[in-house]
């Protein structure tokens, strides 16, 4: 075995504990209800989104058969995305972790449900991830009146010297902020924290859903022309440093009647 060094051991000290850290925030997200189930996928050869959809259709059959009631999903697929490395994103949003949890159990157990596994194998590979997911602001007016729904997503990591405890106000701002404004009704914004995560994972992940692009542009503009929103733009960045990606997004599982 090689000689360890001072430096390594200074190193994973920090990384332990930067693990921590998040470790504590993803336990304080868990309590806020909500569990989002994350697919990072790229498409086989030869296949496309009518395959996917055609195996999607498959999965609700199957499901029906099984006696079990998939959870509402939602498909992305980018539009602007720098270092982009997957062809589409997949989510399952499940009620909290226990349901996530007799979901999954309920699908090993199912022979049905196998064959779904194979038939989304031959479509696409994925690789996959849960996080904590919440609502952190509701213009109280549906989102998304012409589908697809346009996504501003952010991958955040904090600032120097920001954690857990700098968001809440920062979330307060941003609520005061986006009211005050008066175009942000028909908008909804949601933050999904990584419960398990990669050595390239953000700390937290923020996406706004949109009606349009133009609706997302002229917000835009308006948090960057009004002096409440140059006042929230300089306090999220005084708290998260974030890279932004843009989606098309469309629920391809509807919630069980």
């Amino acid at each position: 075995m090689g000689r360890i060094s001072k430096e390594s051991i200074v190193k994973s000290i920090g990384l332990f504990f930067i693990a921590l850290t998040g470790l504590v925030f993803a336990t304080a997200a868990l309590a806020q209800g909500n569990i989002r189930e994350s697919f990072a996928c790229n498409f086989n050869d030869g296949q496309n989104m009518d395959d996917l959809m055609s195996a999607r259709d498959f999965y609700l059959e199957q499901a029906k058969k099984a006696g079990i009631d998939p959870p509402v999903a939602f498909v992305w697929t980018p539009l602007k995305v720098a270092d982009q490395a997957f062809d589409l994103l997949w989510f399952n949003n499940h009620a909290d972790l226990a349901a996530f949890a007799m979901a999954t159990d309920a699908d090993v157990a199912s022979p049905e449900m196998a064959a779904v596994l194979e038939r989304f194998n031959s479509v696409v590979d994925c690789t996959s991830s849960i996080s904590a997911h919440t609502m952190v602001y509701d213009g109280g007016e549906a989102p998304v009146t012409t589908p697809p729904a346009f996504i501003d997503a952010y991958a955040c990591h904090f600032a120097s010297g920001m954690g857990v405890a700098d968001l809440d106000d920062m979330w307060k701002h941003h609520r005061i902020a986006l009211n005050g404004l008066g175009i942000f009704t028909d908008m909804a914004v949601y933050t999904s924290v990584p419960i398990t995560s990669g050595p390239h994972s953000a700390d937290i992940y923020i996406y706004g859903v949109h009606d349009t692009a133009s609706a997302w542009a002229a917000r835009k503009a308006a948090l960057a022309s009004t002096d409440i929103g140059q006042s929230l733009g300089k306090h999220v960045n005084s708290v998260l440093d974030c890279d932004m990606a843009l989606f098309h997004g469309q629920r391809i599982v509807s919630p069980v009647p």
